[in-house]
């Protein structure tokens, strides 16, 4: 049993900028919402497990956008748009697009989904349930064109998308329009030195260019 003040498996987590940070818990179904300059838990979102309009299945990955909060309900296979104080909940996209991981909204409102086992990141144009392949070809793969079990997305202002590579243990860099990435952080090969990824995870961007990466295989 999980309370207040501990998580279980947490996951995706965004940052507003009033400073209150938001933390997906896989395991516990929910969305711990901290404030981080009292560094107190100021709200619990989700009444629990289960495919209710308010109840999380594996809640995966949350990203703040203005007063907007958006969930990856991973097992119910959905989307849902939260008001940021956890209240008025809508399912904005549903499908079983296979192990999903990170979601991202760009400036346009376009959805982005990376999907995991499928190795591609699919865009949604708003208010749409169709699905565009953006980048990769399905299968696993080193190649320019291939991802391998793609983690963490971000996309810029210049709609670059930026793609963190879990198995390939590199970032490659996407430029809108593109049939093929540019390898921009790691060799391909697991490591610990400066130039190496192991099983990294996610990436941000921040407005200067400089990425932050987060990695599975590296203490």
């Amino acid at each position: 049993r999980t309370s207040n003040n501990t998580l279980n498996s947490p996951r995706g987590l965004s940052i507003s900028s009033d400073d209150i940070l938001y933390i997906a818990e896989w395991r516990s179904a929910r969305i711990v919402v901290v404030n981080l300059t009292s560094l107190q838990v100021i709200n619990i979102i989700g009444s629990g497990s289960g495919s209710a309009m308010y109840q999380f299945d594996h809640s995966y990955d949350v990203m703040i956008v203005n007063q907007s909060l958006y969930v990856y309900d991973s097992w119910n296979h959905r989307i849902q748009e939260w008001s940021r104080n956890g209240t008025n909940p809508s399912t904005i996209l549903t499908g079983n697009f296979g192990h999903g991981f990170h979601e991202f909204k760009d400036k346009n409102n376009n959805l982005y989904i990376s999907v995991y086992d499928s190795h591609v990141v699919l865009r949604f144009a708003p208010n749409s349930q169709t699905a565009i392949t953006i980048a990769g070809t399905g299968v696993a793969g080193t190649l320019s064109s291939q991802l391998n079990s793609p983690n963490g997305i971000w996309v810029d202002d210049d709609l670059t998308l930026y793609i963190a590579e879990h198995k390939n243990h590199r970032i490659s860099m996407w430029k809108y329009g593109s049939l093929s990435g540019i390898t921009v952080a790691g060799t391909g090969i697991a490591g610990s030195s400066l130039q190496q990824l192991n099983e990294p995870t996610d990436v941000v961007v921040d407005p200067y260019g400089y990425m932050y990466i987060t990695e599975e295989g590296s203490y």
